[in-house]
């Protein structure tokens, strides 16, 4: 019976992870709609004020201006939510959330950890590949 309890308790560990998956897909989808909302928003507020306005007295704290700043602050708190949801890498340079899939920091360009040690093995491999050929090359001479 041994073999089957293993059985049964590497399917329930497999359903609880799927279900915590699910859990976070379902957070990042919600998150995703209220980021779309307020991109929404701010773009219609953009229409009726203009960019340029905008850019030009953002910092003179009009309060009709207010509200889209907050609108990009809040857009950019949720694009940080979605990042560590889906495995968001930290810059060790500058603490900038990058996404997972980032091999830079999007703030600062420094090169993200763990693509860093890729990049170590990808030489060191490069370098046993010359190896062996010069190793090659001396055996057929």
């Amino acid at each position: 019976m041994g073999f089957i309890d293993d059985i049964s308790e590497a399917i329930v560990d497999a359903s609880n992870d799927v279900k915590e998956r699910a859990r976070d897909l379902k957070e990042i989808a919600r998150l995703k709609r209220e980021y779309r909302d307020a991109e929404k928003f701010v773009k219609s507020r953009y229409e009726g004020i203009g960019r340029d306005f905008y850019e030009k007295n953002k910092d003179k704290k009009k309060k009709d201006l207010s509200d889209i700043t907050d609108a990009l602050n809040r857009m950019d708190a949720l694009q940080v939510e979605i990042d560590k949801l889906k495995g968001g890498v930290d810059c060790p340079a500058c603490g900038t959330l990058n996404n997972a899939e980032a091999v830079y920091c999007n703030k600062c360009g420094e090169r993200l950890d763990g693509t860093k040690e890729e990049a170590e093995t990808e030489e060191d491999t490069a370098e046993k590949v010359d190896a062996e050929v010069v190793e090659e090359d001396d055996k057929t001479k």
